[in-house]
């Protein structure tokens, strides 16, 4: 009568390793239905109750995992003993029964913040074949880290501190057969989560990353990040990517061009509808609304008929547009400014003028990158100025981001996060008379929001990260996870580790720039 559902499967899988969130969601049905299949690895490794939709454990597996967890309770448990021997010998008789339990909870502790600063070193030391260039752990600063972590008492912790690092000490340098086996086990369990991500230093590294991010944001995520304001939160896929990297630390730019064509959609929008739908909007309905062309007027008719609606519905087209804009000012120089604002309050967006823009662009590059936007554009549209206009303001885009590398020095400085400076857009045709600037230029110019969407908002937190790791380590789950790794993969981590050795830093943060830039 113990069965897990799909859901509940889903959020031990991702309780456990919060990393694992951005790949498990679309590859869990078939990997349960993979694993209760005849044609597994070891036949059927789930059960699965399908007119139920449920799955178990087969009974025999079930057994097997039973006994490796008594072993591993004993394994554990031996280990703890044999601390609290060392400590017998070691610590003064009379405090002894005063210090014991903050004292292997000390050692626990630090085991664990080792792992967390040095797991890939120790899991090469552990595996015996030690690198010339191994750094031993520093076990008197994870000790003092454990203190805080802890909040054990000022007035023992010196005492506690002295027995401490005698304990682990002795673990690393001078172990038993039995510590042996659990640090093993331990530095396995550390292998399997750091090929997962799941590890504070990755985590920490990708969310530093974020914060160096330099995004000029394209005009046509703003205008579809507007369409979304009547949309509930987790559907709110553009807004809240722009909302992520205002939390993140990333700068992100909002330039004179991508506003003057947000404030010219706005305007083109509204002498639309003034023009087509005013007058038979109350005869509307959302089949009618789905076949709009304009986004914001679709957007505005969903969020009137809606019969649910996740926020307050608009009164009327002026108040929608003046969501975003005082309506009274949409048409003169005013309005634009009235956008600006609010665009740089609701996103935290920086502004940037033309002036600003146009500063280290070569003149003659720009018109010549301008004519070839053109020709690529003249296939979709028939408006010759709307022509120029828009393959000024993208060519000045292009030009402008590698203007702020080498304004910044990203060229020359090595940066093992690769470039800060991009353009985020969804913009397809610009790259298509690009090509030569990229060549030359040696590096893309244009990220992608998906590529954000991915990186930031799938990603877990170091806190939660760092709470995972904590129930795994030194934990009986860390130890009962190891007997998940199979031993093959875990040399063939230990050896990418040995080669990681023999890259000096400099390389090593050359490659991971060049890499990130990919």
């Amino acid at each position: 009568g113990l069965f897990l559902e799909r859901h509940a499967i889903l959020e031990k899988i991702e309780a456990a390793l919060p990393a694992a969130r951005h790949f498990i969601r679309g590859v869990l049905n078939h990997r349960l239905e993979t694993l209760a299949s005849k044609g597994g690895a070891s036949g059927r490794e789930v059960r699965w109750h399908k007119k139920d939709d449920k799955f178990c454990l087969p009974y025999e597996t079930r057994l097997l995992v039973e006994q490796e967890n008594i072993e591993d309770e004993s394994l554990k448990a031996s280990v703890t003993d044999i601390f609290r021997m060392r400590a017998s010998d070691y610590a003064p008789s009379e405090h002894f029964e005063e210090i014991i339990d903050p004292l292997l909870a000390v050692c626990h502790r630090a085991l664990e913040i080792t792992f967390e600063k040095q797991g890939l070193e120790i899991a090469f030391y552990i595996s015996e074949e030690e690198s010339e260039d191994y750094v031993s752990p520093s076990i008197s600063e994870n000790i003092d880290s454990a203190f805080e972590r802890l909040d054990i008492e000022a007035a023992t912790r010196e005492l506690i501190k002295e027995i401490a690092i005698f304990i682990l000490r002795s673990s690393f340098y001078d172990s038993t057969e039995t510590e042996r086996i659990y640090l093993s086990k331990l530095s396995r369990t550390y292998t399997l989560l750091f090929v997962l991500k799941n590890e504070p230093r990755i985590v920490e590294y990708f969310q530093s990353m974020s914060k160096n991010f330099i995004l000029y944001i394209g005009s046509d995520l703003i205008i579809r990040a507007l369409s979304e304001y009547s949309l509930s939160g987790e559907d709110r896929m553009t807004w809240n990517l722009f909302k992520l990297l205002q939390e993140t630390g990333s700068t992100t730019i909002l330039n004179e061009k991508a506003l003057d064509e947000v404030i010219s959609h706005l305007r083109a929008t509204d002498f639309e509808f003034r023009n087509h739908y005013l007058e038979v909007e109350p005869s509307f309905n959302r089949e009618f609304a789905r076949h709009i062309d304009r986004i914001l007027i679709r957007a505005y008719f969903y969020a009137r008929l809606d019969p649910e609606p996740k926020r307050k519905r608009p009164a009327g087209w002026k108040s929608y547009i003046g969501l975003f804009c005082t309506y009274g000012d949409l048409h003169n120089e005013a309005g634009k400014d009235s956008l600006r604002r609010y665009l740089c309050e609701e996103f935290g967006f920086t502004y940037e003028g033309t002036t600003k823009m146009q500063q280290g662009i070569d003149v003659d590059e720009l018109e010549e990158l301008k004519n070839k936007l053109i020709k690529v554009r003249e296939e979709t549209f028939r408006v010759k100025e709307k022509e120029e206009i828009l393959s000024y303001n993208d060519a000045l885009q292009v030009l402008r981001i590698y203007a702020k590398r080498r304004e910044l020095g990203e060229a020359t400085k090595p940066n093992p996060y690769g470039y800060r400076t991009w353009w985020l857009t969804h913009e397809t045709h610009v790259r298509r008379a690009t090509p030569e600037i990229v060549r030359t230029r040696g590096a893309q110019y244009m990220m992608r929001p998906e590529f954000l969407l991915n990186f930031i908002a799938l990603s877990p937190s170091t806190e939660e990260v760092r709470k995972s790791l904590g129930a795994v380590f030194p934990s009986l789950l860390g130890v009962k996870l190891s007997n998940r790794m199979r031993d093959d993969v875990f040399k063939v981590v230990v050896q990418k580790v040995k080669e990681a050795y023999e890259v000096s830093e400099a390389r090593a943060r050359a490659t991971v720039g060049e890499l990130s830039d990919k």
